[in-house]
């Protein structure tokens, strides 16, 4: 092989050149043999390093990755603090004070209120007793207490009337089928009305109420108004 040849091949070497070379020229010396194996292998180094990719390699902010990891923990501490929160008012919180719908069946001797006959106070209603006469009537006896209470009278809050106390002897849908006193006794106080009696917060008034009736009714019951929404006493004769 000639010396230029042997340089041109040189020139553009790889591996498998390399071996060609040394399988077809098996006779060169071994001074030429070495020579060439070093700059195949120069060769073979200066393509290994111009593949090589470079990367460059940038330097983190020490500790960023502790800081995003505190601020994640920061926001879990301060949701659970607040949940958390949130458990310890709700199982400290007193129980919200409901108040039970008034009851509006009443026996006798029972006190109640009579909140559709104020203004605000309270005005309480005790049923006594109650009869059938002989002649064709029935007595009730009732008490009334005042706890302040201001009645509906116009400018004259401790003025009541006696006819809002009646008798129902039955009912159609929501109103009593109720019937007024045809006779009122309120202890012997004179008034232009002779149904109004006078009440002032503290003291207790009794009324003697009586209605004609043609027999005595099967069922009844003592109301302060034509609805059925506002409590009343059921008249009933235990002993019979």
């Amino acid at each position: 092989m000639q010396k230029k040849d042997l340089i041109q091949m040189l020139h553009d070497v790889d591996e498998n050149t390399a071996v060609n070379i040394g399988e077809q020229y098996s006779g060169i010396p071994d001074a030429d043999h070495e020579r060439i194996f070093q700059r195949i292998e120069e060769r073979l180094q200066t393509d290994t390093d111009a593949q090589v990719e470079t990367f460059a390699i940038g330097h983190a902010p020490r500790f960023s990755w502790m800081q995003y990891a505190s601020a994640a923990a920061a926001c879990v501490l301060v949701l659970f603090g607040t949940f958390a929160g949130i458990f310890v008012l709700k199982a400290h919180m007193p129980p919200s004070e409901q108040e039970d719908p008034p009851l509006l069946v009443h026996e006798t001797g029972d006190p109640y209120a009579v909140g559709n006959l104020t203004q605000h106070g309270k005005l309480l209603l005790t049923v006594e007793e109650f009869e059938m006469t002989q002649d064709g009537l029935y007595h009730v006896s009732i008490t009334l207490e005042s706890e302040n209470a201001a009645s509906h009278v116009p400018e004259q809050p401790n003025v009541f009337m006696a006819d809002n106390f009646m008798l129902a002897v039955g009912q159609d849908g929501s109103l009593w089928k109720a019937v007024q006193a045809c006779k009122i006794e309120t202890g012997g106080e004179q008034n232009a009305h002779p149904y109004m009696f006078t009440l002032h917060s503290g003291e207790t008034r009794l009324l003697e109420l009586w209605y004609k009736m043609d027999s005595e009714p099967s069922e009844c019951y003592l109301v302060t108004s034509y609805s059925t929404e506002h409590p009343y006493t059921e008249l009933i004769d235990k002993e019979k």
